[in-house]
């Protein structure tokens, strides 16, 4: 409905980036990655696959999860936990 996709990080730079634009430890926003059942793998919504080197995440690795980003960490959660969002046009 926004005509946009989720945030897909590509490099740790990246991540530092848009971690050091997040103003408080408590806020928390989803980004395109989510959890595949059927591959038993992190998956960006581009269908690449997650580089764990990049990107370590936190929490569980099973259906229906996906992953938002803190001020300090990537952790996994339900996707339909209600969380701010990160996107681009």
């Amino acid at each position: 409905t926004r005509e946009s996709s989720l945030l897909l990080i590509q490099d740790r730079e990246e991540l530092r980036l848009i971690q050091n634009l997040i103003n408080e430890e408590e806020i928390l926003f989803w980004n395109g990655l989510n959890f595949t059942l059927s591959e038993k793998s992190w998956k960006w919504v581009n269908g690449s696959f997650l580089n764990s080197k990049i990107l370590p995440i936190f929490g569980d690795a099973k259906e229906d999860c996906c992953v938002y980003i803190s001020k300090t960490q990537c952790i996994s959660d339900y996707c339909a936990a209600e969380n701010r969002w990160i996107f681009h046009v």
